[in-house]
This record gives C-alpha cells, structure tokens and sequence, in this order.
C-alpha cells in the first residue's frame, strides 16, 4: 500500500498528520506530542493503513470538512509550515532548525541532528 502523507506545523504548537491511502481513504490527526507524530509518520511510510487501522481519524468518509487546507496566506504570515508528499524521513531534515519548538521536536524524534545532513 502507498500512502500520500503531509505533515502541517501550526504555531501554536500542533503537529497534523495527513494520510491519504491509494484507495483515497483520508486520515487526519493532529499531535500534540511529536514523538507520537514521528512513530506515526514511520508506520505511514512503512505503509500502515492509518484510515482503517488507527483511532483518532479527525475526518470520515461522509464529512471531510474538517480536513486541514494552509492557505498560501497564513503560511506565508507564519500560521504554518507543511510538508507535502513525504516520501522519507530525509523531507524533515530542514524542521530540526526551524526556530518552531514543534518542527524541532518532530525532526529529533525522527532522528535529525542539528547541521543534520542526508
């Protein structure tokens, strides 16, 4: 299974998990902890079922309203940061000194060190 993930940091301090599997499925979760969020963004990319699989789906098949949009504007006014079309833990490599406790939080969990290179 291929999944579609995106992550969005918001500045106050959450951390949103998007999954998307290849049937179109979508699974929302925002994270307060980012350890949790990284063992999540691992099993995603290992191919877990997350919309099937795991509690906490903040959209449903009938309703996706509450599924999460940046506007351009409130990335571009510091409301959040996101990245689109993970395909490694590498993508986070940049989040480690970000100057955002959250993405900082979320790029160690994953294992990035600070002047972390690929």
């Amino acid at each position: 299974m291929t999944n579609e993930i995106n992550v969005i940091a918001d500045n106050g301090g959450g951390i949103t998990l998007q999954v998307i599997n290849d049937n179109g499925t979508k699974y929302q979760h925002t994270h307060d902890d980012a350890a949790q969020c990284a063992i999540d963004i691992n099993a995603a990319l290992a191919g877990d079922n997350a919309a099937r699989d795991w509690d906490g789906n903040e959209v449903s098949d009938e309703d996706d309203s509450a599924w999460l949009i940046a506007s351009d504007d409130k990335i571009k006014n510091g409301g959040y940061r996101e990245l689109l079309g993970v395909e490694s833990l590498a993508d986070f490599a940049d989040w480690i000194d970000s100057g955002w406790g959250n993405c900082n939080d979320l790029a160690a969990a994953l294992g990035h060190k600070h002047g972390w290179t690929e």
